[in-house]
């Protein structure tokens, strides 16, 4: 596995997991007894016509594509989660096998990622 193989499972398994499991919940919440929030979104959402209904899922893979680049530039280090100064560190993602081990945030992976 390399950079763009990590980005592009991220977007399969990740980000498009997510927006397929909050549409799901928006049409059919699931569980015997579902948050309240949620039912009174799904019964919202629901009542929509078919053009509010892809804004919404608009909005909804908006919100995936910024959090996986926010996640990928956090990974990078082009988005700090630590304060500036002396002891600031790097984050080093590798895939590792019983025959390699292969950095792959060696590339900007915020870059790879076309949100």
């Amino acid at each position: 596995m390399n950079g763009d193989e990590f980005v592009r499972l991220v977007e399969l398994c990740v980000r498009d997991s997510a927006i397929k499991a909050t549409l799901s919940n928006l049409q059919d919440p699931p569980g015997q007894a579902p948050l309240q929030e949620l039912v009174e979104a799904s019964k919202w959402f629901l009542q929509q016509d078919e053009r509010s209904k892809q804004i919404v899922e608009y909005i909804i893979r908006r919100s995936a594509n910024f959090a996986t680049v926010f996640f990928l530039s956090v990974i990078d280090g082009a988005m700090a989660i630590e304060d500036p100064g002396p002891n600031r560190g790097d984050l080093e993602l590798y895939h590792v096998t019983k025959s390699s081990r292969v950095r792959l945030n060696d590339m900007p992976l915020n870059e790879v990622f076309q949100a």
